[in-house]
C-alpha cells in the first residue's frame, strides 16, 4: 500500500469480525478484537455525548460511549483504534438497527 493511502482513516465495517458494536439505551459500546486502547473523535453530526473527556477514551478493547438521549442516536465522528501492530483511524457514521 502506497504510504499516503496507508494511515488514511478507513470506513468502519460494524459486519467485520474483529469488530463489534452494541447499542445500549443511551450509550453505544464498541469493541476492536486486537486493541489496547480506544480512542474516539466525536464529528458534530454526533449526538450529543454525556461526557466526552471519560467517553473519548479507553484502555483495552472497550469503549463505552454514553449519549445524553436515547432516541434517534448517531454515532458519528473518528475512532483511533491502538494495537500491537500500529494505530488505526476509522471514520464512523452509524445508527442503530430500527426496530
Amino acid at each position: 500500500i502506497h504510504e499516503i493511502y496507508r494511515d488514511r482513516p478507513r470506513t468502519l465495517n460494524p459486519e467485520a469480525d474483529d469488530v463489534r458494536v452494541q447499542w445500549i439505551a443511551k450509550a453505544a459500546a464498541l469493541m476492536f478484537r486486537d486493541a489496547t486502547r480506544i480512542e474516539f473523535f466525536p464529528s458534530t453530526e454526533c449526538t450529543e455525548l454525556a461526557d466526552p473527556i471519560r467517553d473519548g477514551v479507553a484502555e483495552g478493547n472497550r469503549l463505552e460511549i454514553r449519549f445524553t438521549e436515547s432516541k434517534d442516536k448517531a454515532l458519528v465522528g473518528r475512532v483511533r483504534v491502538h494495537t500491537p501492530t500500529g494505530p488505526v483511524e476509522y471514520d464512523l457514521n452509524l445508527k442503530p438497527p430500527q426496530g
